[in-house]
């Protein structure tokens, strides 16, 4: 369903006047025809690092350059700082790309600060999408009995009630009594800001609905956004839908300090985006390679993500994608957090080694029907094994969820094998 045209990783730096030499970074450029005068400008997030060590910047600066780095314009985005930025960019009519600026503003549990900006030929910014809006969509919400949440809301002057039921997995007793009637009336489900927002010729915003502590997802808001004839965008349409407690891998988000990653949201879509603080030529790598998945086919019906190992240097994950009536497809994904690289099967491990296709043999479970003769195709890491791919997929390559094999290892039987030794580490 999704669209991602050019997605490029952002960054967080100096700001122009506010600057603090030693934690100063550019955490990311984007390059995007932002005036329409098909020529590629340079943009550049600037900001200051709080602590030396820490992953946090203020004092953010957005820098749009000419293509031979001669500053066009700077403008001092309205956000107070954040963990990391993407910048995303999006076209509009005669060339012309608008820039879509998110800044985290907290782990990956937290909304998100987004922007939209529009530049002009004389270098004037215009903001499309500001911090009124990213509020979202203003909820009023209440507790109803049996575990049920009543929410209202206008749209376009409609009044409209909506109500959920609560996943029954869901500690609620602070909320209800052992009869489900209400015994707190005066706490409120909380409705947060927007933490995914999307761009698919119109916008997708999605809110958590959240208890008294933060701790559990109670519900999810979507909203639809047009842009107006002011080239502002508003709230079209809404849908509330219950979470489920449920933990799981697929369409997950993860915080390994350094790096993060952020579900992009839809109703039946999820879209991993990558954060790396401070490493922009990373962040960027990853981010275009899973921006190339998606454009494999864009008119695709679900979209998910599982994520099966993510540590300080490595994160190994699948990406899924269905259209109507087919089966599933999946690609596998290992990505080198230090380098932004996909890490190869002969990369990872000693694969001339004749022992190494022996192990595999002896110690994989479950046991193939046929016997292994050949090295395998791919591979993938969760934690505690090694699990191997057999199919007629090459490497990397898009294949049928149903046309594979795969046989895990455990880890500490390969580890002499292993050439990357410090990439599984938790």
């Amino acid at each position: 369903m999704f669209k991602k045209f050019l997605l490029c990783g952002a960054f967080v730096g100096a700001t122009l006047l506010q600057i603090t030499v030693a934690n100063a970074a550019v955490i990311a450029t984007a390059q995007a025809d932002v005036d329409g005068n098909k020529v590629k400008e340079i943009i550049e997030l600037h900001g200051n690092k709080i602590a030396q060590n820490g992953d946090y910047y203020t004092n953010l600066m957005l820098f749009i350059k000419n293509s031979d780095g001669s500053i066009k314009t700077a403008y001092e985005p309205n956000i107070k700082g954040g963990y990391g930025a993407v910048l995303e960019i999006y076209p509009v009519l005669d060339q012309k790309e608008r820039i879509l600026l998110s800044v985290p503003q907290g782990s990956y549990k937290a909304p998100v600060e987004y922007r939209i900006y529009d530049i002009d030929t004389s270098g004037n910014v215009k903001v499309l999408f500001d911090q009124v809006d990213n509020m979202g969509m203003a909820v009023q919400t209440k507790y109803l009995p049996d575990k049920k949440i009543e929410t209202q809301f206008s749209i376009d002057g409609q009044n409209l009630t909506n109500t959920i039921k609560i996943d029954d997995e869901i500690d609620m007793l602070g909320i209800y009594d052992g009869a489900g009637n209400v015994k707190k009336s005066y706490i409120q489900p909380k409705v947060e800001n927007i933490y995914s927002l999307t761009y698919s010729d119109d916008l997708y915003g999605v809110q958590n609905i959240k208890d008294e502590s933060s701790n559990n997802v109670l519900g999810k808001v979507y909203t639809v956004w047009k842009m107006g004839d002011d080239d502002k965008w508003y709230i079209e349409s809404a849908r509330i839908k219950a979470s489920s407690s449920k933990p799981t891998r697929v369409n997950a988000s993860a915080d390994k300090g350094k790096w993060q990653i952020h579900p992009q949201d839809w109703i039946d879509t999820s879209i991993p985006l990558i954060y790396v603080s401070g490493k922009p030529e990373i962040q960027n790598k990853i981010n275009e390679k899973i921006t190339k998945w998606i454009e494999l086919s864009k008119d695709v019906d679900e979209r998910a993500y599982r994520i099966d190992f993510a540590g300080p240097e490595l994160l190994s994950m699948h990406l899924f994608r269905k259209e109507e009536g087919q089966v599933p497809l999946e690609t596998i994904y290992n990505f080198d957090m230090k380098t932004g690289e996909l890490v190869s099967l002969n990369k990872m491990f000693d694969v001339k080694n004749k022992d190494f296709l022996e192990l595999i043999k002896v110690l994989g479970d479950p046991k193939p029907e046929e016997e292994i003769n050949k090295l395998p195709n791919d591979w993938y890491y969760v934690g505690s094994k090694f699990v191997f791919t057999y199919s007629e997929a090459k490497e990397h390559q898009e294949e049928l969820l149903k046309e594979r094999v795969e046989i895990g290892v455990p880890a500490i039987k390969l580890y002499s094998f292993v050439k990357e030794k410090t990439l599984p580490a938790e």
